[in-house]
Order: structure tokens, then sequence, then C-alpha cells
């Protein structure tokens, strides 16, 4: 059961929904502005929030719902659920439709987040991105630093080991997508 979803998963997280709004309400691709990054940034950076807005929104939800279906409808948990959460991370920044140059992925994250954690983790890394980025202006260091916060909230919290574990594959992401801004 729990492949059916990965696969679900997997397909949602690939589709490019921010360079589809860009081509589409921008006439524009995405790629050639910014950090020429297929993500909902460079939507919002080539001109337009509100089209950044419905980009973010819809790069939430190819991780929040299959990851919601998953857990709802499939009445998955633990480490079967790890698997389908990271489906729709690995779909995004591998996606096939990019010639597996996807985005950075940080909303696929934080949609997963949302359906795992009903929303707690998200609201925390986003509190924590808020007061980094306050501290500092480096993006990169920003995102890094907030995982580094969120898993010390896990910790005191006592999430399951399973979400120290998936924490622990999506920082890796992170940081791999954010590899060339870290040095």
């Amino acid at each position: 059961m729990a492949l059916y979803w990965a696969v679900l998963g997997f397909i949602s997280g690939s589709v490019p929904w921010s360079l589809l709004v860009g081509r589409i309400g921008l006439s524009r691709d995405i790629r050639d502005v910014g950090d020429h990054n297929p993500g909902a940034g460079n939507v919002w950076k080539a001109g337009s929030r509100r089209l950044g807005l419905v980009a973010v929104i819809l790069d939430i939800a190819k991780g929040a719902v299959p990851t919601y279906l998953a857990i709802n409808l499939g009445g998955l948990e633990s480490r079967e659920l790890v698997i389908v959460g990271l489906a729709p991370v690995f779909g995004s920044v591998f996606s096939p439709f990019l010639k597996l140059k996807g985005p950075k992925s940080l909303s696929v994250i934080g949609g997963v987040w949302i359906a795992m954690t009903g929303g707690i983790i998200f609201l925390v890394a986003l509190i924590f991105m808020g007061m980094f980025h306050g501290i500092q202006k480096t993006h990169c260091w920003t995102v890094v630093l907030s995982m580094l916060a969120v898993l010390a909230f896990m910790i005191i919290i006592r999430m399951d080991s399973h979400m120290v574990l998936m924490w622990s594959i999506c920082t890796a992401v992170v940081i791999f997508k954010h590899k060339a801004e870290l040095k």
C-alpha cells in the first residue's frame, strides 16, 4: 500500500507548478530570473506577488495533498509514512518534466510537514526562518539554521524517531539544493 501512495506522491511532486504558473501567467520562463531555479520564489521575482503566492500554494499542495491522503485514507504511519512523505520531495527535486533539475522544493517539504504534523513543524520552521532572516540576510543560511532549530524543537517535544529520520533526509535535500550558495 505504501508503494501506491509513494508513486502518487512522486507524480504529484514532479509537476512543475511554479514553472507553469510563470509560463501561463507571466508569459516567461522563470528560470531566466533570480537564481534560475524553477521555483515559486522566481515567479515572485519575475514580477507578480499574486502569481508567486499561487505558485507557493500549488507547491505546498503537491507535498501536502498526497501525504495527507496517505495518512487519512491509506492509514499509513511511522516508517511507511517517511517513504510516502519523501516521494513528493524527490519528485520535485528530480522532476522528470525538468530533466531531473527541479526546484529547491522548500514549499513541497513544508507541505509534507503540514500533512505529517498538522502544521506545527511548518509553523515552527516559519517562525525560525523569520527570526534568522532578521538576524542575517543570506537565504541559504536562514533555511539551514531553521532546519537545525526545528530539530531542537522536535527533540524537546520528543517526536517519534521516524519524524527525525524524515527531518534528516529533508535537511540533506535542502543542503544539497543549496550547496552552491553555502560555499
